[in-house]
Formats: C-alpha cells, sequence, structure tokens
C-alpha cells in the first residue's frame, strides 16, 4: 500500500476546461498520488473511459491528505469556476433582449426614458417601476420569453435588470379546441379579459354538454343605462351547431344600436337550457389597438422563425404572450390572424 506524499507541486494548470481530465490524471500519475482504494493511470483511464465526475473526485481526494497541495486544489477549483463563469458570461452576452411591450410604466436608466417596443435591453441596466404590477414583456433572440417585473411590488421600485428578469408565462399547448365543462367555459371566458383580433370569434363547443339549438343556448345578460333608466338586457348569442360565433360589432348593441360601454354594468355569459338559466361567469372584452399589436408580435414571430419554430410553437408562444399581456384569445381566432397577417401555417 503506498502512502500519501506530502510534497510540493509547482504545475501549469491548463486554462483550457476541457482539458481537466487528462490534467487531473497527469498529476496523479507524477505525483504516485494514488489512494490505497483507488487507482488510476492513464491507460486504466482510457479503457474505462471515466467521467469528469469521477476523475476530478479521484484528484480532490489525492490533494485533501497533502498539507503542501492545499494550494493547488484552491488554485485548481477556483480556475474551474472561473474559466465555466467566464464562458456562461460570455454565452449569455451573445444573446440580445427585444422588448414586446410594456404594461405600466417602466423607465431604463441607460436610456433615460421607459421603454417602448423594438428597443434592445441592456443587461446592466437599471429600472424603475412606476406601478406595483408593471412590467416589460420581451423577447431574446435564441426564442425565449421573458419578462422584467417589480419582484418587489412596491411603487416606484428601482432594480438592476438581472433582479428583474423573470420566465415568461409558459406557452400553452393546446390539447383540446373544443370546450367541454362548465370549468371550460369559465377559465376561457370569464378567467381574463376576451380578446377580440378578428371582427368574429369562432368557439367550439361540446354538443353532448352544452348543446345549440332553439331551446338551449348562450346568451349574455347585462345591465344598462337607458333613456328610459337601467333596464335588463338579454342577447341572444349566433352558433352554427356546435360553434358559438361572437361578433365583435354587436357586443355592445341593444336592438341594433349602438351603446355606450360606460352605461354597462354586470356584463355575464349565461346558458339557458329549456326554461333553466345557468350562470357561466363575468364576461370582459378587449379591443386591442390592431396596429401596435401587430407590431409586438411580428417580433415575436421573426424570432421564433429564426429559430425554426414549429407553427404549432409558434401559436402558443403568440397565445401565452397574449394571455399574459392582454387577456383570453380564441384559438381559431388567433391562427388564422397569424395566418393572414404573418403567414404562420394554421397546422
Amino acid at each position: 500500500m503506498q502512502s500519501w506524499r506530502q510534497t510540493s507541486v509547482k504545475t501549469k494548470v491548463t486554462s483550457n476546461i476541457f482539458g481537466i481530465r487528462e490534467f487531473a490524471c497527469t498529476v496523479l500519475e507524477k505525483y504516485g498520488l494514488i489512494h490505497p482504494n483507488i487507482f488510476c493511470m492513464k491507460e486504466k483511464y482510457n479503457k474505462r473511459q471515466e467521467s469528469n465526475h469521477i476523475l476530478i473526485f479521484y484528484f480532490i481526494c489525492a490533494l485533501t491528505n497533502s498539507i503542501a497541495l492545499k494550494t493547488l486544489l484552491v488554485r485548481f477549483l477556483f480556475l474551474i469556476f472561473l474559466h465555466l463563469g467566464i464562458a456562461l458570461d460570455t454565452a449569455a452576452q451573445k444573446h440580445s433582449y427585444f422588448v414586446l411591450t410594456m404594461k405600466g410604466s417602466v423607465r431604463s436608466e441607460n436610456m433615460g426614458r421607459e421603454f417602448q417596443t423594438g428597443d434592445i435591453i441592456s443587461t446592466d441596466d437599471e429600472l424603475t417601476f412606476k406601478g406595483d404590477q408593471d412590467m416589460v414583456g420581451m423577447i431574446r433572440s435564441d426564442g425565449k420569453r421573458f419578462v422584467l417585473k417589480n419582484t418587489k411590488e412596491k411603487k416606484g421600485t428601482k432594480l438592476k435588470w438581472a433582479a428583474a428578469r423573470a420566465l415568461g408565462k409558459t406557452r400553452i399547448e393546446w390539447k383540446n379546441l373544443t370546450l367541454n365543462t362548465m370549468e371550460d367555459l369559465q377559465d376561457y371566458f370569464c378567467e381574463h379579459p376576451y380578446i377580440f383580433l378578428d371582427s368574429i370569434a369562432k368557439i367550439r363547443i361540446n354538443q353532448k354538454t352544452y348543446p345549440q339549438n332553439g331551446a338551449q343556448f348562450f346568451y349574455f345578460h347585462f345591465m344598462w343605462k337607458g333613456p328610459n333608466g337601467e333596464e335588463e338586457v338579454n342577447k341572444k348569442l349566433d352558433f352554427k351547431k356546435d360553434t358559438l360565433i361572437l361578433k365583435q360589432a354587436t357586443i355592445f348593441k341593444v336592438d341594433k344600436k349602438p351603446i355606450v360601454r360606460q352605461d354597462v354594468r354586470d356584463y355575464k355569459l349565461m346558458y339557458y337550457n329549456r326554461g333553466e338559466s345557468v350562470k357561466v361567469g363575468p364576461f370582459d372584452v378587449v379591443f386591442p389597438d390592431q396596429e401596435k399589436m401587430k407590431t409586438e408580435i411580428k417580433i415575436l414571430v421573426d424570432i421564433l422563425k429564426r429559430n425554426n419554430a414549429p407553427a404549432k410553437n409558434i401559436h402558443s408562444e403568440c397565445e401565452a404572450y397574449i394571455r399574459q399581456f392582454y387577456g383570453s384569445i380564441d384559438k381559431i381566432n388567433l391562427t388564422h390572424w397569424l395566418n393572414v397577417h404573418f403567414g404562420v401555417p394554421m397546422k
């Protein structure tokens, strides 16, 4: 059994992290630093094809009991982590971060103004959040979405870029385009404001659970402050077989005449079932600035296309982005809109 050697080692540690295995094996072989239960020589290493982790473990085991070699151990580990840190930092700097939109007011210290769509964000920037829920949506050049958010949730908060960065909302996997249950309906129509991208939205609903015909149908119920005082209004919604049809132009109309949105309250989606009315939940609608949204989505789609993202991923990433910053969106409506304006295949 060979004892551990107490000796000083003066050797130049290679700065190439990919040479760690060769360096560790060479030192062990050169100085006979062989643990009683571990035998490591170059020919053995080559035969056994041991992993980086095992070989580095051998090296650390050899150095641990050598007082004179503790300095080498520290330097060796320092070089490993320094090299890794430089490599990771270099990789991060290769990516650019593009602003998609801003929710609320977030000011850039470097630019001396609020962020705008299309800005390229510097990773050394300092941000000032006017509101406690304000945030910036952005996409990295490799197609990953992020947000800059007020993590302290206090008005006027100042944060460094790294402290504010978080992953964007996870993209949605469209497993089923048909709404089947009351929970599906409530999640789809009531959880977030509903977005109209086109003038008409079509939503498929399971005919077995919620049939649509003359005696069974969906309708809107709301209170309207009209010329004769406040009154209840029920608006039956159009349908075709299993498809519910929402028309943007008729959302705020009574007797085919436009009404002021501010005169409406308690807007709800209901289901009429042969004399019985069932409440689905509150319904809020958003009509976004079409040109603004097109500019934002174009940046998102262009970067995803450059990264060879399949059409289904582009659909779901756009849906997740819109849901995070605007509200709910219909799948059929969205895929049609992306195809018309950006040439994204519908399937």
